[in-house]
């Protein structure tokens, strides 16, 4: 499947530039599917006609206040990460503290107490432990080299990210955005993981069992080749 990936993207490379419209195109259809995959999987009520419409600048009445307020984070997100991947930035504390305060959380210090993470049935690393945690986490994303498979890596730093847990909010989100800007470096699109928010739960909670994320990197594989299909066909006419 990576192999069938490469191929579609060197087609796409050949058709670039894109006609205007089919650019704007594709890059709404990967805005809407940032905004509500996070939606989604943090538990949002809101569909994704609605949170298109909230995209657009209308209120729903589906939607709550905090539905609306992270709508525009997300779009802040996405855009910053082009922003980050512009300008050649590693993954290092400046990267993340930029991301978990973007979503609104406070990115000044590491978190002082343990949670109880109940929807993964897990415990994430002690206050203390964090630090080093994070000086590991930083030298794995940026190591040069490369897993054989990149959705495996992808998979990884969101996996380990959310493991160590390092803030008081903001974690899930930047888990996602860790992954889709390593996915964004190495020349992919950003990917749209198509499931409930049980079943991400459920990945994470996997992992930290069997410390395995070839399950969430094949969901990226997917989602990345139906995106460079979807690009494909767009680009055709």
């Amino acid at each position: 499947m990576i192999r069938e990936i490469r191929k579609k993207l060197v087609v796409l490379s050949n058709r670039s530039p894109f006609p205007r419209a089919v650019q704007d195109y594709i890059d709404h259809m990967e805005k809407l599917d940032w905004v509500y995959m996070n939606l989604r999987l943090d538990g949002s009520p809101l569909s994704r006609e609605e949170a298109e419409q909230v995209m657009g600048g209308e209120v729903v009445m589906n939607g709550r206040i905090m539905d609306h307020v992270l709508i525009e984070r997300l779009d802040g997100i996405r855009s910053e990460l082009y922003d980050l991947l512009r300008r050649r930035m590693d993954v290092n504390p400046q990267v993340v503290k930029f991301i978990v305060s973007s979503a609104g959380a406070d990115a000044s210090e590491f978190r002082k107490t343990t949670p109880q993470l109940m929807e993964y049935g897990y415990t994430p690393v002690l206050p203390s432990e964090v630090p080093a945690a994070m000086d590991s986490y930083f030298a794995f994303a940026n190591h040069t080299a490369e897993f054989e498979n990149p959705f495996e890596k992808a998979a990884e730093l969101h996996n380990r990210y959310l493991a160590i847990y390092p803030y008081r909010e903001g974690n899930q989100v930047g888990a996602r955005a860790l992954m889709e800007y390593y996915l964004l470096r190495k020349g992919f699109p950003m990917a749209y993981v198509d499931v409930s928010e049980s079943e991400y739960n459920g990945l994470f909670a996997d992992f930290c069992k069997t410390k395995n994320s070839r399950p969430l990197a094949d969901l990226l594989t997917k989602a990345v080749l139906d995106r460079l299909e979807m690009m494909i066909q767009l680009t055709g006419y």
